[in-house]
């Protein structure tokens, strides 16, 4: 997942609340920018929208490429997390920072984003990503091998019964031919 910060809000008289760019807006955006979303969440506490919006992506190994692929442009804007916390915020303008969350933003308990992360996602590391690609895989093959030994059992078998009831059919057309041989030899006599 990837946090976006600095999601401007103003005040709204009318609702008595603070709002800004919606997650449709958000997720139009970043599709404009060749990015490829799953879903966009705009965070809200009880003064209304916040600042922050959780962007998910596909959890597989295409969402953690595109995760990657939007942090590393929000770097080289300028835009990162590092440039986030480092800039006063009437310094950060309007612009949109970004970051994929690590674990530090994962477990922190204090702000709203950290909430969202552990209640709606699950914190990976690439080699525990990888290890379990690889248990799923095992179980995968293992499933598929079996399978393939139960379907040779079934063939075996069943090519056991053709082979008896084969021989079972000639042994009763030897049979048949016998009897119609010595039929021809009564009716000659």
């Amino acid at each position: 997942m990837v946090i976006l910060a600095n999601n401007v809000t103003t005040f709204d008289p009318k609702s008595g609340k603070h709002v800004g760019k919606n997650h449709n807006k958000l997720k139009e955006e970043l599709l404009l920018k060749g990015f490829q979303p799953v879903k966009v969440t705009a965070l809200w506490n009880h003064k209304g929208q916040t600042p922050f919006a959780i962007v998910e992506f596909g959890k597989e190994w295409d969402g953690f490429h595109n995760a990657m692929m939007l942090e590393r442009s929000f770097q080289a804007e300028h835009c990162g997390k590092m440039d986030y916390l480092n800039l006063r915020q009437r310094d950060r303008g309007d612009r949109l920072f970004g970051w994929m969350a690590p674990g530090d933003d994962y477990n922190n308990f204090s702000d709203i984003f950290g909430k969202h992360l552990r209640d709606n996602g699950d914190l990976k590391t690439v080699s525990g990503k990888e290890a379990e690609d690889d248990r799923k895989a095992k179980k995968l093959v293992f499933g598929l091998a079996n399978t393939l030994m139960l379907k040779n059992k079934d063939m075996n078998r069943q090519q056991a019964n053709f082979t008896r009831l084969n021989e079972m059919a000639i042994a009763e057309q030897q049979k048949a031919d016998e009897q119609m041989m010595h039929l021809a030899e009564e009716h000659k006599a």
